[in-house]
């Protein structure tokens, strides 16, 4: 038997009323979701949910028809009838009392991919189970969360092409967000000795041969100011290229279709265009990575991580960006931000990442007013429990993992509510093993 609450203006408030009662009930609700991070409209989802002592499950629909018809043929017990419900409709079934395994999307990027795990915006809406993020997250709010903040932790893997120029990313900076990078995988065909490189800051020694900040920020400017000029006359040639292949002007394609594009480009613009991005890149400090390298990227620090550095990424959730300069033609924007990033740029040297060494098996290796991110490192036969009063994000860099009952392969990410039960984590393997672990902080 299910019973209907109706439409709810407060959706979370209702399943607490529920789980208040302690007692074994299965309702359905509706309420209206406001598509924020896309279209702004609102649409209107129906819940069905299923709680019991240490149970908590949940199905969304936005098919409000069928799942009135399918109730009314349902007069079983509690856990019956939800079973035989989401059965009928084909709906998911979500457990909220155990981590939850996170779908990924791929974002294409003109230098590699993007694999998101939590997104929730305009170019991509992350999903578990196939029911979007925000939907749960709406629903069940702080119960899931812990935390006022709904928005998660964005996790996600950047994945540039190997191939030089073509795989580096956006020179760029952020007024607020707040980045860690995990190096996983050093691509030896773009770096032989297995070492890769991000750009992050600007070059101390060059810094040092002007008298005071601006006027680096203005050699800088004028030198990045150069290097568009013919890289604009290098992408309007591009643009005639791609129009002869009939490919759309937005449209992204594969690395080596612009390396054979560019083969169409008078040689004299292309070494024109060498010397001045060395010039302009003279500005810029480097800094080498090899796997298992941790790197911290704080607001207003300009940063480009390199071809072929593959790297997980905990961020803070916002969507702004700055862009001071690029090596190919940026299609998100008419232009670039150069003036207005360097305005507020941190121009003095960038320091080395601190990891704090917690205890034999687990490092701090990001601690941020937002959030912090704990690196674990389990010996074969050994685990951790999770127990935490916030929700958690999970992801295994390397070995055999199970997570509760549920294997954990490398690169697989969960959201582990902060309403589940403890979970432990294990390594099944005969080789250490390694797992990223973020938390909110607030």
């Amino acid at each position: 038997m299910i019973k209907s609450l109706g439409k709810v203006f407060n959706p979370t408030k209702a399943v607490s009323s529920l789980l208040d009662t302690g007692e074994e009930t299965c309702v359905t609700f509706e309420f209206d979701h406001v598509q924020h991070y896309s279209t702004g409209l609102s649409i209107t989802i129906a819940v069905v949910c299923y709680y019991n002592e240490g149970e908590l499950h949940a199905a969304f629909t936005t098919d409000l028809d069928s799942l009135s018809k399918t109730i009314d043929e349902q007069a079983d017990g509690f856990q019956h009838a939800y079973t035989n419900l989401i059965e009928a409709l084909q709906l998911s079934d979500i457990n909220l009392k155990i981590p939850l395994k996170l779908d990924t999307g791929q974002i294409p990027k003109p230098w590699g991919r993007e694999i998101w795990y939590t997104g929730i915006e305009e170019r991509g809406i992350c999903t578990i189970q196939g029911v979007p993020l925000p939907w749960i997250l709406d629903a069940f709010a702080t119960i899931i969360t812990g935390t006022k903040k709904l928005t998660p932790i964005l996790l996600k893997i950047l994945d540039p092409s190997p191939r030089e120029v073509l795989g580096d990313l956006y020179f760029e900076l952020h007024r607020q967000k707040r980045e860690v990078y995990v190096v996983t995988h050093v691509d030896e065909n773009a770096w032989s000795d297995s070492v890769g490189e991000i750009r992050l800051g600007f070059n101390p020694d060059i810094i040092d041969d002007y008298a005071d900040e601006q006027q680096f920020k203005d050699a800088y400017l004028t030198s990045v100011n150069n290097y568009r000029l013919v890289r604009d006359k290098i992408d309007n040639r591009l643009d005639e290229i791609r129009s002869e292949a009939q490919v759309a002007e937005d449209g992204l394609v594969p690395a080596k279709t612009v390396s054979d594009w560019y083969s169409k480009i008078d040689p004299s613009l292309l070494t024109q265009e060498q010397h001045l991005r060395e010039a302009m890149n003279l500005f810029t400090a480097k800094c080498s990575l090899q796997v298992g390298d941790v790197i911290q990227v704080n607001p207003r620090v300009p940063h480009s991580l390199q071809h072929g550095v593959r790297v997980i990424e905990f961020q803070t959730p916002h969507y702004e960006r700055y862009i001071l300069s690029f090596a190919q033609k940026v299609l998100t924007q008419n232009q670039w931000d150069t003036k207005e990033a360097l305005d507020q740029a941190q121009i003095s040297s960038v320091g080395v990442t601190e990891i704090q060494q917690l205890s034999e098996t687990e490092s701090l290796i990001a601690d941020f007013e937002e959030f912090k991110v704990t690196r674990i490192l389990l010996q074969p036969g050994t685990d951790e429990t999770i127990d935490a009063d916030h929700y958690c994000l999970v992801i295994s860099v390397e070995g055999s993992l199970t997570l509760g009952k549920q294997q954990l392969l490398p690169e697989e990410g969960y959201y582990i509510p902060a309403c589940a039960d403890p979970v432990a984590i294990s390594n099944t393997g005969t080789q250490p093993a390694t797992l990223l672990i973020a938390q909110p902080t607030q």
